[in-house]
């Protein structure tokens, strides 16, 4: 199962406002200050790992489906939570560290992506690496086009950059992951969310008629 079962819709809530929460707040201290801090991405890592846990024990209590094991008892479920949590942070501590290893991100991103990706999971950590991705580089676009327009193209060789100050508050992670996380996991988890209403199941007799002869 790709996304996350939530064991019922207030926690679904919880767990994507307490996620949003963590990762504007180190957007907003990031802007500030051109850092995230590190006590801030190990409380996110941290609540994401509680989250998952709990998520996994309810669901496992509740006798339902989780992530890979079957949800037979609170156990197993909060097992399946861990599991979770853990690939989620593994996949997005080496894909974050290979764009740190190529000079596109900062290692505080780096921790803050791996964060993340302890709570939503592997699946939808690529997601939110391909979301954030998509939007640097519009903002990027966005101040070439903004530089030329008001500045002209002979700006950046007049002027060499100073080293020592830090080039824009919007060449950082930290702002994309926080807009991608809020846009592209409102719109996945919907359902559960309780703003779409689930895709109607085929009946037994449309399955019969679309069956191959």
């Amino acid at each position: 199962m790709m996304a996350p079962p939530f064991p019922s819709q207030p926690f679904a809530w919880a767990f994507l406002g307490v996620l949003l929460t963590m990762a504007s707040l180190a957007a907003w201290i990031d802007f500030r200050s051109f850092k995230i801090p590190k006590w801030l991405s190990f409380t996110t890592l941290g609540l994401g790992l509680l989250f998952n846990l709990v998520r996994g024990g309810l669901l496992g209590a509740q006798e339902r489906p989780t992530w890979t094991f079957g949800g037979d008892n609170i156990a197993i479920g909060t097992a399946d939570g861990l599991l979770f949590a853990l690939a989620g942070f593994t996949l997005g501590f080496v894909f974050f560290f290979a764009l740190f290893a190529a000079g596109a991100a900062g290692g505080g991103d780096v921790k803050l992506f791996a964060a993340v990706g302890a709570w939503v999971g592997p699946y939808y950590a690529l997601w939110l690496l391909a979301g954030s991705t998509f939007l640097m580089v519009a903002f990027a676009l966005i101040r070439v086009v903004a530089g030329l327009a008001t500045e002209g193209p002979l700006r950046a060789v007049r002027e060499a950059p100073d080293p020592k100050r830090p080039l824009s508050r919007f060449r950082t992670y930290s702002l994309t992951i926080a807009l991608a996380a809020a846009i592209m996991l409102t719109w996945f988890w919907r359902v559960p969310l309780g703003l779409a209403e689930p895709a109607p199941r085929p009946s037994l007799l449309q399955t019969v008629q679309h069956e191959p002869r």
